[in-house]
Parts: structure tokens; C-alpha cells; sequence
């Protein structure tokens, strides 16, 4: 049978973005049909979070190190003495061995301003070397598909969109304490989950609540709100920052918000509105293409370079009740799709 070995170092990450989707999307593998063995390969230098405990796949640490140097030198070796084809779930993957690539968007190519210059370059030169070399490249919507297509143009034919999901959000129990901590009643304040990064937008999220004074904002995530004056953001007496917070709290802060505020500049496929969807909230997303993608008529749709002067309007729009759109993606159903496409590619 063949073997596909996976790059696990997405494991010693923060369990976010990225490398929930790939620890989401592997936890439902593990109880998919497949016609291929997995094995999950974890730095040896990298520390854990969480380590996983699959039924059907194994997972071993091998090398000495972890990062960059021990996806890109170390583990490649360790691939050819197993004798199976790589999969690299996190954007990068070695650049004389590509294998099987999840490429989630091609942000810091066609959106360099967003991101350091040599972690612009980094990536650009990554992409450009591995691309054409890859086996198989998956990503997670069409929109993201057709720009790494658009772009490089020796991966049309071998992109298979495999989406996100929600599901993990079941697994989860709301912690309803936060919002006494933070002084907040369910249903009096607006709510975004939100980076210093660029494209997240925050700005918007401030500059409209300068606008929108009678209202509270609470935007959560791993920031110190002491640097907003550094990156030019403005700072509002009607926001609150709690920092980070876990995901039992953030689940409560959705289930219990006016609305979700998710006014992003650029993204693959963009969860948090999702998984606010899931918890019974009403969102409000940019006016992107992926974004109509994922959220179609459920959603409502802001302009990410205009605040909003009246949130109550932005909200006041009609929308459709989110079930079809929560029963279009589960993890289940991604895991199936990727097992199909990886069983055809291996079986090549």
C-alpha cells in the first residue's frame, strides 16, 4: 500500500489558523476510508502541543531539530529512508522534494505589503521553486485555486480544493464567565477576533467604533493593545481588548455578541466567521470574492476600506438562516475529498 508521510510541524504550533485545519482535517482522516498508510513525521527539536493519538496512523519524532532547517534539510532525508511521498500541509515545503503541498493562499506574493520584505521574498521564492515540482497541490477554496493558478501557471491541472470547517467548535464548551470579566451583557457588543497582521484589518474595527459610539467593541486575540500607536491604529474608549482568549471564551463571546466583525482584506478561505456562524451569531464579512465563496447569502457584507458609520444598518439587512452553509463543510467531508485526490495522486 503506499505511504504518505506527513510534515508534522504544524503540531508544534499554536493551535490556530493553520495548524487546526491541519489537525481538524487529520483527526477525521484517521476514520476515512483511504487506500493509502499515513505516518505524521514531528521534529525531534520541536516541543508539542497537544500530541495527537490517531487509531489508524502513526506519528514519530525523527532529527535533531525543528523550524525551517529541519523541514528543509532534516526531514526530507528521513522521507527517503521510508520510502513514501511527502505531504507539507503548511504553505512551505522542501524545495527539492515538494511532494504533495497544502498551499492555504499565496498571500505574501500578491499582497507583499502585508508582510515583512524577506518574509515576502521567503515565500515567493518557496513557491516558485516547489509549485512546479509538486505532485499534487491542495488548497482550501476555489477562489484560493484559481489564484495560485492565476499566478503560477504550471500548477493548473494538479490544484484540488480541499475546504475548512466548524466542527471543532462542537467539541468545545462555552465559558460564560468572561463576559463578566470583561463587564459585558449578551447581546450588547460587537465582536472580532483579530491580529496586528495587516490584512486582518483592525483599523476598521476601531475607526468604526469611533463612529459608532453608543455601541461596545470587543476584539480579542494575541495582542497587547499598547502597540495599536505604533501601527497607526486608533484607539477608542467604546473598545475593549482582552488579549488573548481561549476557546471556550471566544465561543461565548460569539454565542452571546450583537455580531461578528470579520473585515479582512485577504483571505484563502477565513474560519473565525464560520465558526461564529456555528455558535448562533450573525456576521458581517468583506465584500471579497472567497468571502461570497464561503458565506454566499448568510452573511452580511461591509466594505473593508470604508468604517461603517451605523452598525445597526449593517446588521438590518436581510440574510439567510446559516444551515446550508454549515452543511457544506465538515470535516468529514474534507477529509473524504482529500483522501480521494491523495489515493489518485499516490496511485500515479
Amino acid at each position: 500500500m503506499p505511504r504518505l508521510l506527513i510534515d508534522g510541524l504544524f503540531l508544534t504550533k499554536e493551535v490556530n489558523g493553520i495548524p487546526r485545519y491541519v489537525r481538524e482535517l487529520l483527526r477525521c482522516l484517521d476514520d476515512t476510508p483511504r487506500s493509502f498508510d499515513v505516518e505524521v513525521l514531528v521534529p525531534g527539536g520541536g516541543e508539542v502541543n497537544d500530541f495527537p493519538r490517531y487509531r489508524t496512523m502513526s506519528v514519530s519524532r525523527v532529527g535533531r531539530h525543528t523550524g525551517q532547517r529541519w523541514e528543509q534539510f532534516e526531514l526530507p532525508c528521513f522521507m527517503r529512508s521510508r520510502e513514501g511521498v511527502g505531504l507539507y500541509p503548511c504553505n512551505t515545503a522542501p524545495v527539492l522534494s515538494p511532494g504533495i503541498t497544502i498551499i492555504h493562499d499565496i498571500s505574501p506574493v500578491v499582497n507583499p505589503s502585508f508582510y515583512s520584505p524577506v518574509n515576502a521574498r521567503y515565500h515567493g521564492a518557496l513557491f516558485a521553486l516547489t509549485i512546479p515540482r509538486a505532485r499534487l497541490i491542495l488548497t482550501v477554496s476555489e477562489f484560493s485555486k484559481r489564484e495560485i493558478e492565476r499566478v503560477y501557471p504550471a500548477a493548473r491541472g494538479k490544484v484540488e480544493v480541499v475546504p475548512c470547517a466548524w466542527q471543532h467548535m462542537e467539541r468545545v464548551g462555552a465559558d460564560p464567565d468572561i463576559l463578566g470579566k470583561l463587564g459585558l451583557v449578551p447581546g450588547g457588543y460587537f465582536f472580532a477576533l483579530s491580529t496586528l497582521s495587516p490584512n486582518k484589518n483592525l483599523r476598521w474595527i476601531a475607526e468604526t467604533a469611533r463612529l459608532n459610539r453608543g455601541y461596545t467593541f470587543v476584539i480579542a486575540g494575541g495582542m497587547d493593545p499598547r502597540v495599536f500607536g505604533e501601527h497607526g491604529i486608533p484607539r477608542a474608549d467604546n473598545v475593549i481588548y482582552p488579549g488573548f482568549v481561549s476557546d471556550s471564551e471566544a465561543k461565548a463571546l460569539m454565542a452571546s455578541c450583537r455580531g461578528f466583525l470579520f473585515p479582512t482584506f485577504y483571505e484563502g478561505f477565513g474560519i473565525p466567521p464560520l465558526e461564529a456562524l456555528s455558535c448562533g451569531a450573525p456576521v458581517a464579512v468583506s465584500d471579497t470574492e472567497v468571502m461570497h465563496e464561503v458565506y454566499g447569502s448568510s452573511a452580511h457584507y461591509l466594505d473593508p476600506h470604508v468604517p461603517c458609520e451605523d452598525v445597526e444598518v449593517l446588521f438590518s439587512t436581510p440574510v439567510d438562516e446559516p444551515g446550508d452553509v454549515l452543511k457544506r463543510f465538515g470535516w468529514d467531508i474534507s477529509a473524504l475529498r482529500f483522501s480521494d485526490a491523495v489515493g489518485r495522486c499516490l496511485a500515479c
